[in-house]
């Protein structure tokens, strides 16, 4: 990876700590004279898996502008070294904190997800993430996020009836999903 800089940050006034950080990755807050930054320090990604999730991010902020955009280095590059590991920055997006509580941040939160899910639909075909084979050649019963046929037994016993004997599919999934947050 050559090197490159963010001629973005000008002169840095407070660099802060951010809880979270999926995947103990750090995340920080950059405030610099003319902006403020988020910095994400991966611990152990590659620049590839990196670069991958960086397109996506500004595939999506084509068409939700709540989606921060990765901002690409003086190489061109969105992912940078950083005391050995790589590094990815991104604009801090003005606002709050939703409140799960308030009726009108749950109803934004999901106008916002159906955004983000319909501009997916538009991401390349052909773009999967590096390291996992694409989602039309994923066993969707079993797989390394879930294990529908372990938990079959589960839902069967929260709601008393399963959908196809021989197996699930996505749309008997989704009535029994519908069904069970109807009934909350």
């Amino acid at each position: 990876m050559t090197g490159g800089h963010w001629s973005e940050i000008d002169q840095v006034c407070e660099i802060v700590p951010l809880g979270g950080g999926y995947s103990c990755n750090q995340v920080w807050k950059i405030r610099a004279e003319k902006a403020q930054f988020v910095m994400k320090v991966y611990s152990d990604r590659s620049e590839a898996e990196i670069a991958y999730v960086n397109d996506l991010l500004a595939h999506l902020g084509r068409t939700c502008p709540q989606v921060p955009v990765p901002l690409a280095a003086s190489n061109g590059r969105t992912v940078l070294p950083w005391e050995g590991s790589l590094a990815t920055l991104m604009p801090l997006l003005p606002g709050t904190k939703a409140n799960r509580a308030e009726p009108t941040h749950r109803k934004a939160a999901a106008v916002m997800l159906a955004r983000i899910h319909a501009a997916l639909g538009a991401f390349p075909e052909g773009a999967h993430r590096p390291g996992l084979p694409p989602l039309s050649a994923l066993d969707w019963r079993v797989n390394r996020w879930w294990d529908w046929i372990r938990a079959k037994p589960y839902i069967e016993s929260q709601t008393g009836e399963i959908a196809g004997a021989g197996g699930w599919r996505a749309g008997e999934l989704a009535d029994l999903w519908r069904r069970g947050c109807a009934t909350r």
